[in-house]
This record gives C-alpha cells, sequence and structure tokens, in this order.
C-alpha cells in the first residue's frame, strides 16, 4: 500500500488544517527510502527539515541514505 500512500501523503503537504507541516515530507521520505528511491527520499527528508530543522528522524534518515549513496559509487 505504499503507492496509496504517497497520493495522500502529497495532499496533506498542502492541506491547510495540518498542524505538523514536516510529517507529510518526512512520511514520503520514509515510503520512497521503502521502495528503494533514495534520491527522492532525500528530498522529501530535506523538504523536511526545511520546516522542522533538526529534526532526529530526518537527519538520521539523511545520513544513513546519503551514505548508502557512497556506498554504491
Amino acid at each position: 500500500k505504499l503507492d496509496e500512500s504517497i497520493v495522500w501523503f502529497e495532499r496533506a503537504k498542502s492541506a491547510s488544517r495540518y498542524d505538523s507541516r514536516h510529517f507529510p515530507f518526512l512520511n514520503l521520505g520514509r515510503v520512497y527510502e521503502a521502495k528503494g528511491m533514495s534520491l527522492r527520499a532525500i528530498r522529501e527528508f530535506e523538504q523536511a527539515l526545511k520546516i522542522e530543522p533538526g529534526e532526529e528522524s530526518c537527519l538520521a534518515a539523511l545520513k544513513r541514505l546519503r551514505a548508502s549513496l557512497v556506498e554504491v559509487c
């Protein structure tokens, strides 16, 4: 159901009544990471950090993803 969740998280990004604005980006990053789409995941985590700087789970995910990209190169 990962693909189905993408639609909902994309909608949540622009929802006017969403208190934690970074959550849709964070969750999309998790979905893309689970799907093996590292670059898209990184972009979502970076967007989440623009809204909520210092978010621990985003920082950890970015570190993990960037390290995995370096290993491939």
